[in-house]
């Protein structure tokens, strides 16, 4: 990356047609965070448009432009300078402003003698330190390129950097301009799928593109996540589904939401089990179609409404009794749609997904644990032989991971929380 010493910058702060000339610092620290520092702006008629708006209000965030180089021919450029401090003081050349600031997103663009022989894309990411011990960075080849993924050293700072994920072009002639998005989506599709194997959000707060003697760096404000701690792979067995994901792509594509669900973190056992049941959820929405997700058709679902709501007015027809009438009728929208559980009944069935060895009584239990915890608050789990809501939470946690492996066409070897945790296989051997 080669951004972490700090460097000094002179360049122009701009809002519109209004602009200042300025001198910054800036540098990337060990946990991918843009560290920014500016020297007093002096009050003139030019730079008070800064005080300026910070006495506006408005319903968006106000940005600033901030563009600058270094002595080393370093440029900097972000459209997205918030400012979040600002004073007014006398100083010994006469009234200035110190200012802060933060970047939610910055670009550096340096130049290199060490040439890239092929364009690529670095993601360094943001994990945690206990996944940090791999003895070999893992490989996988895809239609994109290579892509490597490793470990690095780590600075002594709160959250660091703990991996990077690369991808490089399959030939030196790569149309870089054209490959380079295209590369960074499938990029980011991998991170998701190694934080999902991982158990914890593996953010991209760096991102690096290397092409001839170009590095372009792109800084993003990332607030970490310690995701669930649970990983679903142990690291020997992380390079089998990377290159299950590698050669996938793009199938899958559509799952990245439920796997941001699935990795939230969570302080109470209740979390766990709304956060997988709500990428459960999205794995139903987005597996199933229109027809698949309902009971009735939209001809059948218009008839058999008139006839309820006729039953309906017949039946509570008088001023008094209107808003029962309104709550049923609005009920009546509902008789489409199929139960989630048989929703599920027909995903688990359209992917051929194995519960044999769970059982559709633990599921529809765990379901309504679910239901319980969202609409009461509370789960009782006192009554004798009664499973406790971790169970369930592993249930449905089991479900998305089968589900998952389904869609991705994975088999073997994966690590499982529950019934304690253990490795395990899959499919799971077949019930004698």
């Amino acid at each position: 990356m080669g951004l972490m010493e700090e460097r000094h910058f002179q360049g122009i702060l701009s809002h519109g047609a209004n602009a200042v000339a300025v001198a910054f610092i800036a540098r990337v620290d060990g946990s991918g965070t843009l560290v920014i520092g500016f020297d007093d702006v002096p009050s003139t008629p030019e730079s008070r448009f800064i005080i300026n708006l910070m006495g506006v209000h408005t319903e968006k965030v106000t940005y600033l432009t901030l563009e600058g180089e270094s002595v080393d021919g370093t440029k900097f450029h972000s459209e997205h300078l918030l400012l979040t401090s600002i004073n007014h003081k006398a100083g010994k050349d006469g009234y200035c402003f110190p200012i802060k600031g933060r970047c939610s997103k910055a670009v550096f663009e340096r130049q290199t003698d060490q040439p890239a022989d092929r364009p690529t894309v670095v993601f360094w990411l943001r994990g945690t330190p206990d996944h940090s011990d791999w003895f070999a960075p893992l490989q996988a080849s895809s239609a994109f390129g290579e892509i490597v993924m490793g470990t690095v050293g780590l600075a002594d700072v709160q959250h660091p950097l703990t991996h990077f994920l690369t991808i490089t072009a399959p030939a030196p002639e790569t149309a870089a301009d054209i490959w380079r998005p295209d590369a960074e989506t499938f990029l980011h599709h991998v991170r998701w799928y190694m934080s999902f194997a991982m158990g914890v959000t593996m953010e991209a707060p760096v991102w690096e593109f290397r092409v001839a003697n170009t590095i372009t760096v792109t800084v993003f404000c990332r607030i970490p996540d310690r995701g669930t701690q649970m990983a679903a792979f142990r690291w020997h067995e992380l390079g089998q589904l990377l290159n299950v994901v590698a050669k996938s792509y793009p199938t899958g594509e559509n799952l990245l939401a439920a796997l941001s669900w699935f990795l939230l973190s969570g302080v109470y056992t209740a979390q766990h089990l709304i956060h997988a049941m709500t990428a459960l959820e999205n794995l139903v929405d987005v597996g199933l179609t229109d027809e698949e997700k309902l009971v009735l058709t939209p001809a059948e679902a218009g008839s058999f409404v008139k006839v309820f709501r006729k039953l309906v007015k017949d039946t509570f027809g008088g001023k008094a009794l209107s808003q029962t009438r309104d709550q049923l009728y609005k009920r009546s929208c509902e008789f489409e749609r199929r139960t989630f559980m048989c929703k599920l009944t027909t995903l688990l069935e359209k992917l051929e997904v194995p519960i044999h060895d769970i059982g559709e009584a633990r599921i529809k239990l765990a379901i309504d644990a679910r239901n319980a915890v969202v609409h009461a608050g509370v789960y009782e789990d006192e009554d004798e032989g009664k499973a406790d809501l971790w169970d369930h939470a592993m249930v449905i946690r089991e479900l998305v991971i089968r589900i998952v492996f389904r869609s991705l066409g994975y088999e073997g070897h994966y690590t499982t929380h529950l019934g304690g945790w253990r490795d395990a296989v899959f499919p799971p051997p077949s019930s004698s």
